[in-house]
C-alpha cells in the first residue's frame, strides 16, 4: 500500500533529504514540505528559548514517527508501525552503546 507520506522507493527519501537539506542550509521556501520544521527551528534560533537541534531530532524521530504509525493501513504483522523515538532515548541507547565492544 503506498501512501504520499511514506517512502517506498529510494528516490522519495533522495527528495525528502533535499527538503530537509534546504530545511537546514537554503533560504526561506514555502513551498518545502518540512516549512513547518524551519519556522519551527527559526523560531527557536531568534528567541533563544530552547536548541533548534533538539526540535529538529523531535519533529523527525518523534513527531513524525508518531504520525506515520496512525497510518493503519500500512501496518500488519509481518511490517509493524514504527517506534518513536526521543532524544533522551537515543542519548541513553549511545550511552549504553559505547560501554560495549566491538
Amino acid at each position: 500500500v503506498h501512501h504520499p507520506q511514506h517512502p517506498d522507493q529510494p528516490i522519495h527519501c533522495i527528495v525528502w533529504a533535499k527538503h530537509l537539506y534546504d530545511v537546514l542550509f537554503g533560504p526561506a521556501d514555502d513551498s518545502n514540505v518540512l516549512r513547518d520544521v524551519k519556522e519551527a527551528m527559526d523560531e527557536v534560533r531568534a528567541n533563544g528559548n530552547g536548541d533548534a537541534g533538539e526540535l529538529l531530532f523531535d519533529h523527525l524521530f518523534n513527531q513524525e514517527i508518531v504520525k506515520q504509525g496512525t497510518l493503519v493501513e500500512l501496518w500488519s504483522a509481518a511490517r509493524p508501525a514504527p517506534t518513536p523515538l526521543t532524544l533522551t532515548e537515543a542519548r541513553a541507547a549511545k550511552g549504553d552503546a559505547a560501554g560495549k565492544s566491538v
